[in-house]
């Protein structure tokens, strides 16, 4: 095979590309130094040049089994949750193991290294879970960040309906799909199947409300294709399931919430009642009802009396 003077170019280029990437990389490595383990004095800059770069991918399952998040959008990190509540550094969560790269030994902080306050709930949140499509599959380990993103987190309240299912989407709609295929080739069974997936959370569907369960607990027990509603009285009935994925309205749970309350917000045919309103239209009704009978009485009667003239 010849090789010319441009291919001998080229890969001179490429061997002085890579040696330049790989000097960069230890400059990020070396800019941070580790003291019994824990990561210190390192420069959220340094990470950026890899983290924040559009070219890296998203996400990643490693070894472990894990999805570990790979890009940060800072505008999406600066309004999550962590930033505010003063996480704003990389090394406040990532503690140990970064000072390298690759990072091999990496450790961060888990949910209940700082939520351990909260560690009730996240037990019973995790009782569910555990039961899930999710941790039951073997394509993947599951772990809460695998879909609560860490640099992303927000309250649910203030979180959009579409913020809500691309959580589920980012796997199951986007071109890192799990399956082989689109999302909306999978819901054709539905006659609907666009207007539902544009306005319903993918959770109303794939998971069951549970009595004795709180409502943010069973929403993490995501059920198989199989065992998901597909009938229409589960949502659109005066006693549907829709109330319990509503988003929440001044901290107040779907599930406490009057009619009123959930008629301001958004209406469902079949299932969105107005008590007053359909008295009102029974009302109506009666007395359409009585004027008919008292009309054709009178006639009756006038008729009858002209009769005995």
């Amino acid at each position: 095979m010849r090789i010319t003077a441009v291919g001998v170019a080229w890969m001179t280029l490429g061997f002085v590309l890579a040696l330049t990437a790989s000097a960069a990389a230890q400059e990020v490595a070396l800019s941070a130094t580790e003291e019994g383990g824990a990561v210190t004095g390192f420069d959220a800059s340094n990470c950026a040049r890899c983290h924040e770069n559009p070219g890296m991918r998203p996400s990643l399952v490693r070894d472990d089994g894990l999805i570990h998040s790979l890009f940060v959008e800072r505008d999406r990190f600066e309004q999550s949750i962590h930033y505010r509540k003063e996480k704003q550094k990389c090394v406040d969560c990532h503690k140990e193991g970064y000072a390298r790269f690759p990072h091999n030994a990496a450790r961060s902080l888990t949910c209940f290294d700082c939520h351990e306050k909260l560690k009730p709930k996240f037990e019973e949140i995790r009782a569910q879970a555990l039961q899930s499509v999710h941790f039951t599959s073997d394509r993947v380990a599951f772990n809460c960040a695998a879909c609560h993103t860490p640099h992303y987190m927000r309250p649910a309240r203030e979180m959009s309906f579409e913020a809500k299912n691309a959580m589920c989407i980012d796997c199951h709609g986007g071109r890192f799909t799990v399956t082989d295929r689109p999302l909306a080739e999978r819901h054709r069974w539905h006659p609907l199947a666009a207007l539902h997936l544009g306005n319903t959370a993918c959770i109303a569907c794939h998971t069951q409300v549970e009595a004795g369960v709180s409502d943010v607990a069973f929403k993490h027990l995501i059920l198989p294709s199989a065992q998901a509603s597909r009938a229409c009285a589960d949502c659109h009935s005066p006693d549907g399931k829709m109330r319990h994925y509503v988003i929440d309205i001044n901290g107040t749970a779907p599930a406490n919430r009057t009619d009123e309350q959930l008629w301001r917000e958004f209406y469902i045919s079949g299932a969105t009642r107005l008590d007053w309103l359909d008295m009102g239209g029974l009302a109506l009704l009666a007395f359409a009802g009585l004027g008919a009978f008292g009309h054709g009485l009178a006639r009756a009667l006038r008729k009858g009396r002209g009769r005995d003239a």
